[in-house]
């Protein structure tokens, strides 16, 4: 990442703004893709972006409400 400025950390140490990243964004393309399959006439499907960010999000909210207490999700991911 250029000088984009510094990196967003979560309190375990997770790097938020990792996942906007194209190339991690490209990488949830089967996700959605899974999704999508699962419910082919849902007109709210997620993008790759915006599974990415739920993604972000849900690591930070994990971090902010769980604190250092849980170990295995930070080794899972």
């Amino acid at each position: 990442m250029s000088g984009s400025g510094p990196t967003r950390r979560s309190k375990s140490g997770a790097q938020i703004k990792h996942y906007d990243s194209p190339d991690v964004i490209k990488n949830f393309d089967a996700i959605r893709t899974a999704l999508q399959t699962q419910n082919p006439n849902d007109a709210s499907a997620f993008s790759n972006k915006q599974l990415a960010q739920l993604t972000a999000d849900l690591i930070k909210f994990m971090d902010q409400t769980l604190g250092r207490q849980v170990k295995c999700w930070k080794n899972c991911i």
